[in-house]
């Protein structure tokens, strides 16, 4: 257990950092981290309050980690510490121990310490971008970032305020990079990061979570001087992998068709997105600065995303609140102003082709799928699928079923069948008989076919003879008296 002091750096020092940060990081952004291990902040107790006259308070759940002491507690009546973590004083801190009268009801409870998870490095829901003075300014803006560009991108300045201490999960095995590195006021290099990480203090803020080596922070302290625009390189390869692993899980369900996911963002969208090949003439700045002033400054309520891509072309993706329709519109106008410059030498804007995809119309939708957090939009949900598929599955089974019952009956010899009546005369009943092939029909003793009898008539033929004269046919037999037994002639050819 370690209690240590915090030291303030001279105002001269950070009035001097800030104005090279001015210099250097021209084109680079300013992203600094959100989350915080302060005692002061509710947000990191378990009672959602902080502190208060008559607590016990207990840091015991803040093993090996770092808890920045802020502002003077009220009086204690308990303090638990960890056995194994950091309490680091701000300056003028007093802290009492005893029990107020005065204290309101809700105090005098048991609390506890809960901020023990390590944020990732990776999640973009973990920074801000931020002006001079460390306060966010990208949700006042309609030109947003891709889901890679929320991370610090290796032309930006990373900073962890002042008055603060922080566990950082910096995952293992990544080669990372930032422009510049602030902790706590104080500038950084790529060795004195590495120097500070291994230290006592720094072990209890920048962990890794996995068996592996913590991944490798590059601090390049360089300028971004390129006109068109500095590229992210957070866009690919395993860091994006990374980045879309925390970020895919948030994803939400898309109200239109053919939905698309631009390079450097982890989810599909609706809207649509273009695609362009720069010349000489291309500057970034010109290029948000036209997009800002035609498009958007409030005119829409959509959201606009210009960045350069590891594969060295410009992307501008459009989005709005709704389906993409209006979005697509816009990058409609886009593309026909972008292509009159083309007809015109890309004098204007320095872009010498454009590429737009499109989502399409609005996907129809059950009050069941919307919310569902598919991804993809692409109108079919997961259900659908599925049953769709045990259909298909069930309809071959009921094929296969079929035909092997048939071949099953070919390969055991038995054709076609017929059920025949038994003979009246024989069981003095009518019943219907076992399923036999044809050659199985009753024959006479002669080897003539004996027809079978009539079940409307009670006399069976007697003569086997189905074809003799009628005259000769036994009395008893019943004629249609529509017909006379005169007249027939008897027919020796048959």
């Amino acid at each position: 257990m370690q209690l240590r002091k915090r030291q303030t750096l001279p105002r001269v020092y950070s009035l001097a950092f800030l104005f090279l940060i001015g210099i250097e990081q021209c084109d680079g952004l300013t992203k600094r981290w959100l989350p915080n291990t302060n005692f002061g902040n509710p947000q990191n107790w378990n009672l959602g309050r902080l502190p208060c006259a008559n607590d016990v308070i207990s840091l015991q759940s803040a093993n090996s980690a770092s808890v920045f002491v802020q502002t003077n507690a009220t009086t204690i009546k308990e303090l638990r510490l960890p056995t194994d973590g950091e309490i680091v004083f701000a300056d003028g801190i007093v802290l009492a121990f005893g029990e107020d009268t005065s204290a309101p009801a809700t105090c005098g409870q048991d609390i506890s310490f809960s901020r023990t998870d390590a944020k990732q490095w990776l999640d973009g829901d973990n920074w801000c971008v931020s002006d001079e003075i460390g306060q966010c300014t990208e949700a006042k803006s309609q030109l947003t970032l891709l889901d890679s560009e929320k991370i610090p991108c290796q032309s930006d300045h990373a900073i962890f305020p002042t008055q603060s201490t922080f566990l950082v999960d910096m995952d293992s095995g990544l080669q990372l990079f930032v422009g510049s590195l602030t902790i706590a006021g104080q500038s950084y290099s790529t060795a004195d990061f590495n120097t500070f990480v291994t230290s006592d203090s720094g072990r209890k803020q920048f962990v890794s979570d996995d068996e592996g080596t913590m991944s490798h922070l590059t601090i390049k302290n360089q300028q971004c001087s390129d006109i068109a625009g500095c590229m992210c390189g957070n866009d690919k390869g395993e860091i994006l992998e990374k980045i879309c692993d925390l970020k895919r899980r948030q994803c939400q369900y898309l109200n239109c068709t053919n939905s698309f996911e631009p390079v450097g963002s982890c989810c599909h969208i609706c809207g649509a997105m273009a695609v362009m090949n720069y010349g000489a003439r291309f500057k970034m700045s010109i290029l948000q600065n036209m997009i800002q002033d035609k498009y958007l400054n409030g005119k829409t309520a959509q959201t606009v995303s210009v960045s350069r891509r590891f594969d060295d072309k410009i992307q501008v993706v459009f989005r709005d609140s709704v389906d993409g329709t209006k979005a697509a519109d816009i990058a409609a106008t886009f593309q026909r102003d972008i292509l009159k410059d083309i007809e015109t030498g890309s004098l204007k804007y320095g872009i010498i082709d454009i590429n737009v995809t499109r989502s399409g119309e609005v996907a129809p939708t059950s009050a069941s799928q919307k919310g569902s957090g598919s991804g993809s939009g692409n109108g079919l949900s997961g259900g659908s699928v599925v049953g769709i598929v045990l259909a298909l599955i069930l309809l071959v089974v009921c094929v296969c079923l079929v035909v092997g019952y048939f071949w099953r009956k070919r390969k055991n010899g038995q054709g076609a069948t017929f059920s025949i009546f038994s003979n009246k005369e024989k069981n003095g009943d009518m019943e219907l008989g076992a399923s036999v092939s044809y050659t199985d029909i009753d024959i006479n003793g002669d080897g003539t076919l004996r027809g079978f009898d009539n079940p409307m008539y009670d006399s069976p033929i007697k003569d086997a003879n189905f074809f003799a004269n009628p005259a000769q046919i036994d009395p008893e037999v019943k004629f249609n008296p529509v017909y006379s037994p005169e007249g027939i002639e008897e027919d020796s050819s048959i």
